[in-house]
């Protein structure tokens, strides 16, 4: 793989947090309420840091795992785009949108929605990916959607067909991983 692809899966997996700051800003709006300004920054730097973090990790796993360690990334990497994918088709608005009116509140969002950023890490590092393309890709992606989706959702409310952003990050991260390993194996 390319440093531009390991790049572009960085910035896809940050989709889904246009569907939680479009909806949270959205509910801001409806209880008359300001979102705070370092939400973005906070968003985004939580989510840089878990994947530099699974990059680091993933790295160190690359020498364990050896010849099997491209499959294993690559494997790694289609099951967080399963999984992107079906959360953001399960992705109920009465369960998760939250008021974002403090920091810790912030925090916590962060490393909840770096989960994903933290596997596909994981998965960048155990490939032999580069260390910071990605990291700085999903950082100025997410702080691009963030912005975004919170000034959409102050002026467009709540759409519930904006929780399908998440499916197509889902979806290019699923192929990514299945084109890689099918051309590994071939």
């Amino acid at each position: 793989m390319s440093e531009i692809e390991f790049a572009v899966i960085g910035a896809v997996i940050a989709f889904d947090v246009l569907t939680t700051s479009w909806y949270a800003a959205a509910l801001h709006k409806k209880l008359a309420m300001k979102m705070q300004a370092f939400t973005a920054l906070f968003l985004a730097s939580g989510r840089a840091m878990l994947m530099l973090g699974g990059i680091l990790l993933g790295m160190l796993m690359q020498h364990t795992l050896g010849q099997y360690s491209f499959p294993s990334a690559m494997s790694l990497l289609v099951i967080v785009g399963i999984k992107s994918a079906l959360d953001s088709i399960n992705y109920n608005v009465d369960e998760k949108v939250i008021l974002i009116d403090n920091i810790t509140t912030a925090l916590l969002l962060s490393a909840a929605g770096g989960i994903g950023a933290f596997l596909t890490g994981l998965a960048i590092g155990t490939a032999g990916g580069p260390l910071l393309l990605p990291v700085f890709s999903a950082f100025f992606a997410t702080l691009f959607l963030v912005i975004a989706g919170v000034k959409a959702g102050e002026h467009y409310g709540f759409i519930p067909s904006i929780k399908y952003a998440g499916l197509l990050s889902g979806v290019v991260v699923v192929c990514f991983g299945v084109i890689h390993l099918v051309l590994h194996i071939i």
